[in-house]
């Protein structure tokens, strides 16, 4: 098991188990007053503390197949560097702090842009927890994962305007059958037939649009690919239905026209943002664990 984590010229490195942390005492690459550290300890700890681990040092066996780990950034480490920051052997300047509560000491231009407007912060101060390139690599994610939440929020409304849409409609079916009842001794089936397939349609649309709302949010592709399909048929349907309306009075009319066009502006902005939620899931599923992680986990 990938373990532990070590320093080297205040560079982190790791993690490696604990025989690939033997090896690199033995060849010399971790020395007893280099830094060591794993899951479960409080602090960075000198690795001439591990008594085991220098036991054989007098007799180094070089390893063919051992290898130094590369050398890991910011990136892959931070989410162990959370809790526990990498000791220096000088502390540094104040000048070189970056303060990010207050507006009154030395921050990166990227954090007085972010809290610009805000008032004088009280919080605790002292080290950002993360890099300016980091905090860059986290706005991007950001803004890969805005497209998939817009998407998914979207499918979810046009749920709840399905479910709403079919009881007005089931409400409609049973005042025309009552009419019908009344006056002509019922509704011709034919007509009964059409209103309730037209009403499953719709309501097994707006079911759809449910599960494809949870699939997008949780960045599976089966979810905007679902929602691409049905807003491609609802354009090609109005588009047939223009067809067929043209032949069918041997012409068309400007009002006409116009209709469908205008009906067809509502799936395509549809079937523009599943597209772009299809092509950012993708890219976003590349991103970094621990930035994936931190948007999901709040909400973002």
């Amino acid at each position: 098991m990938f373990e532990w984590y070590y320093t080297r010229n205040k560079e982190p490195y790791g993690p490696v188990n604990s025989t690939q942390l033997k090896e690199l005492a033995a060849q010399g690459e971790l020395l007893p007053t280099d830094l060591v550290w794993k899951d479960g300890m409080t602090d960075w700890v000198s690795a001439a503390t591990l008594k085991s681990l220098f036991a054989a040092a007098g007799a180094p066996t070089p390893v063919a197949h051992a290898a130094a780990p590369a050398p890991v950034t910011r990136h892959s480490v931070s989410a162990v560097q959370a809790s526990v920051t990498v000791p220096t052997v000088a502390p540094a300047a104040p000048s070189q702090a970056i303060a990010y509560y207050s507006h009154t000491t030395d921050m990166t231009a990227q954090v007085i842009a972010a809290l610009r407007g805000f008032p004088p912060l009280t919080g605790a101060r002292g080290e950002f927890p993360l890099s300016e390139e980091q905090l860059k690599q986290l706005a991007l994610t950001a803004r890969l994962r805005a497209p998939v939440r817009r998407a998914a929020a979207l499918y979810f409304v046009l749920f709840i305007g399905g479910l709403l849409f079919s009881a007005a409609y089931l409400t409609f079916f049973l005042l025309i059958s009552s009419r019908f009842g009344a006056a002509r001794g019922g509704m011709p089936p034919e007509l009964a037939g059409e209103i309730m397939l037209w009403l499953g349609i719709v309501v097994g649309l707006s079911v759809l649009s449910l599960f494809a709302s949870r699939a997008t949010y949780r960045c599976q592709i089966w979810g905007p690919i679902t929602m691409i399909v049905q807003f491609s048929g609802w354009s090609l349907y109005i588009i047939y239905t223009w067809v067929s309306s043209y032949r069918s009075f041997g012409g068309t009319q400007p009002e006409a026209v116009i209709f469908v066009l205008f009906s067809l502006i509502p799936p395509a902005i549809f079937l523009t943002m599943s597209i772009l939620a299809l092509t950012h899931i993708k890219r976003f599923v590349r991103r970094p664990l621990w930035m994936v992680h931190l948007l999901v986990q709040s909400g973002v």
